[in-house]
């Protein structure tokens, strides 16, 4: 499902997703997309961690090292759960075309 959506719609959609909700953006080259993000999750006091998946050459190059939270003491690996996310959505909207 696609909606076309300004920057303060954006805004209003990321305070009412879910943390567990995955949202993907769409949108030439520049617009300000990752901008809107870094922002939003900056002013938020959320580490930030900008991926172009078109620049990167190699599925090695989305391996990342698990780490250890300090709060609950677990190991974690969002950042590879999140990627399959992802990569699973991208591939359903490819199948779509």
């Amino acid at each position: 499902m696609g909606i076309r959506i300004d920057s303060k719609g954006l805004r209003r959609v990321l305070e009412e997703t879910p943390p567990e909700q995955n949202v993907m953006l769409t949108g030439k080259h520049g617009i300000g997309k990752s901008r809107i993000l870094e922002d939003y999750f900056t002013e938020k006091g959320q580490r930030v961690v900008i991926l172009f998946l078109g620049q990167m050459s190699d599925p090695g190059d989305l391996i990342v090292l698990p780490y250890k939270d300090e709060k609950t003491g677990k190991q974690v690996l969002e950042l590879i759960d999140l990627l399959d996310s992802l990569l699973k959505t991208f591939i359903q909207l490819l199948n779509t075309y």
